[in-house]
């Protein structure tokens, strides 16, 4: 299973760390106005643009990483059915620069976040963060949340 449409950034008005799951117009509303913020896109008649989703076969499950730095967002990893719902993993898009020390220090405070739409399910979905392997150690993964089913 892969996501129909992602949008991922640096940058979201969510500012803590939360996994949350739109199952219809009204929570997806609520969800795109908290993550766009007052600078969110408007129309030419003043009114927040929110992207159109069809809500008969597709949800949404969005993946706000909370205040840190250097990182320029999130994406799926994979997407498994297990019994009784749904694995999804998410990869954050983490990224290293040359940090000197005083005046030149460069580290880049974020707000990242990954919002998928994917398939509809009324599955409960279990949430990982993949970590990456270092030092030889392969890649593994941490269970960050759970969504119950609906």
């Amino acid at each position: 299973m892969t996501p129909y449409v992602t949008w991922s950034g640096a940058f979201s008005a969510v500012r803590q760390s939360t996994i949350e799951r739109a199952v219809n117009r009204e929570q997806w509303a609520v969800l795109w106005r908290r993550h766009a913020g007052r600078k969110g896109e408007r129309n030419a008649t003043n009114v927040q643009v929110i992207p159109e989703i069809d809500f008969d076969s597709c949800m949404v499950v969005a993946v706000f990483c909370g205040e840190m730095t250097q990182c320029n967002g999130a994406r799926i990893a994979r997407i498994d059915e297990i019994e009784g719902g749904l694995l999804l993993r998410y990869e954050r898009l983490d990224f290293e620069v040359s940090v000197r020390s005083g005046e030149d220090a460069r580290l880049v405070e974020v707000t990242p976040y990954g919002i998928f739409v994917l398939p509809r399910s009324h599955n409960r979905l279990i949430i990982e963060e993949a970590v990456p392997g270092q030092f030889g150690r392969p890649a593994d993964a941490r269970r960050v949340g759970e969504i119950p089913a609906l």
